[in-house]
């Protein structure tokens, strides 16, 4: 209501990814990619050493979760009791590459592309990887021919469709599971270095200096 200040965290380590909020029993819990858990309601830190992602954003899921780069980590969370959360873990797993995207949750599957172009498909239950799959995309991979690019941009789940990024426009749709065959090749000509956004059957997405609205 006042844009005052409520609380700082100030022990929580900085990092370029932003935290996710998560609801366990009755109270909302800030995980960060540090690996700290924040009760939102005051700040108080109720958990560290969770885990560590330099860029991305943990992905919270029926109590779980998950920290997905080259140290990929699965950890349960909760109960609270008192002044501290209660965390187990349930898995840890090792993936090749620099990772500044976060990843998505479909069916039970975890998907995350590195910046040399490899799409990882895991097993949520397991950490094991399902699938793997080297991206028809312009990435950071230095391969001759190909021009330099990124994969800042995070995959997004719209419909039945995978929707994989580079900072150069170029977007791939893939169909989800362990097979991932691809569906469609669109490209922007100013580049698309943010996360895509999907509203009903509108795709937003900033290119350049402008915002694109695709749809229908």
């Amino acid at each position: 209501k006042t844009g005052k200040p409520l609380w700082k965290a100030e022990a929580v380590t900085e990092t370029y990814g932003t935290p996710t909020v998560a609801r366990i029993g009755d109270t909302d819990v800030a995980i960060t990619p540090g690996g700290y858990a924040v009760r939102v309601s005051d700040g108080k830190v109720l958990a560290t050493g969770l885990s560590e992602l330099k860029y991305g954003t943990p992905y919270v899921r029926d109590g779980v979760a998950y920290f997905i780069g080259y140290d990929a980590k699965a950890v349960r969370l909760g109960p609270i009791a008192g002044e501290k959360l209660e965390t187990k873990e349930l898995w840890t797993a090792e993936l090749e590459g620099e990772f500044f995207s976060s990843p998505v949750w479909h069916d039970g599957l975890l998907y995350i592309a590195n910046d040399a172009g490899m799409l990882y498909v895991l097993d949520a239950k397991t950490g094991k990887t399902a699938a793997e799959k080297e991206l028809e995309i312009p990435n950071a991979s230095g391969k001759p021919g190909v021009p330099p690019a990124h994969i800042y941009p995070s995959v997004v789940l719209a419909g039945k469709h995978l929707f994989v990024f580079n900072d150069i426009g170029t977007c791939l749709v893939l169909e989800p599971g362990r097979e991932l065959k691809q569906a469609a090749r669109n490209s922007l000509p100013e580049g698309a270095p943010g996360t895509a956004v999907f509203a009903g059957k509108r795709l937003f997405v900033r290119g350049g200096e402008n915002l694109y609205c695709i749809g229908e």
